[in-house]
């Protein structure tokens, strides 16, 4: 821990990290895991190597997190329909601490390595896709998918046996279908995010190795053509345009 770093550097974030184990440890139960998460963040910048030897508790904490953010929306894009209508949802106040998780999340390179984090993780974006009607914290989560879609690390050596912490096709594939479910909430600026993303995967499919993945998300491609935004509109048309010849 700290190679490259005085040894002052190094003694001062082993001391972060012990802390930040005793606290994940400490308040698992209770939840009062705001101060180990503030502490990550504003350290890991200068210390990546902490966010890996604290993942799978920053992982167990988004997953509990998105839970009940979730319980407290039930108006999300996903949500199934309510024959009435329904009280406001209480003020969520854990909202800036799952923010701030997935911001963690985003700087951790090796997340998708850790196998007994990968489901949870996985279930946490899912819910927050399904469920969430915040704009902001729900680009939080595009940026998360964007990063594993747009730059997944090389492929592993053949044999290796390992995904090297890439998404695989049909969970690239999944998550870029499911994201489609954000069209319901008419947000110009989730529109530009996700739209952007699926352009560019359309674009360049050898930098972003998509070729397989784009006949499986047409969907995707449907939205950019009929976007209310002129400009993502014809930037679809003309990629549909040029593969007709």
């Amino acid at each position: 821990l700290g190679q490259g770093f005085s040894k002052e550097y190094g003694a001062h974030a082993h001391f972060v990290s012990s802390l930040v184990q005793r606290t994940f440890v400490a308040h698992e139960r209770d939840g009062l895991l705001g101060p180990a998460v503030m502490l990550l963040d504003a350290t890991s910048p200068h210390c990546p190597e902490l966010l890996d030897m604290h993942c799978t508790g920053v992982i167990k904490l988004l997953h509990r997190l998105a839970k009940e953010h979730a319980a407290k929306r039930a108006d999300g894009p996903g949500a199934p329909q309510q024959a009435a209508p329904q009280p406001p949802p209480p003020e969520d106040t854990s909202t800036p601490l799952l923010r701030t998780s997935l911001k963690l999340l985003r700087r951790m390179p090796r997340a998708l390595e850790v196998a007994e984090a990968r489901k949870p993780c996985f279930q946490a974006l899912v819910v927050l896709i399904d469920r969430s009607t915040d704009e902001a914290l729900l680009v939080d989560v595009l940026e998360v998918l964007q990063g594993w879609i747009l730059h997944p690390p090389p492929p592993p050596p053949a044999g290796s046996g390992s995904n090297a912490g890439a998404l695989s096709l049909k969970e690239r594939t999944n998550f870029i279908l499911k994201l489609t479910q954000l069209d319901a909430l008419k947000s110009e600026e989730l529109q530009r995010r996700f739209l952007g993303m699926v352009h560019a995967l359309y674009a360049d499919t050898a930098a972003h190795r998509s070729q397989e993945l784009i006949v499986k998300i047409e969907r995707a491609f449907m939205w950019g053509m009929r976007s209310t935004d002129p400009a993502l509109r014809a930037k679809f048309f003309a990629l549909y345009e040029a593969s007709i010849g």
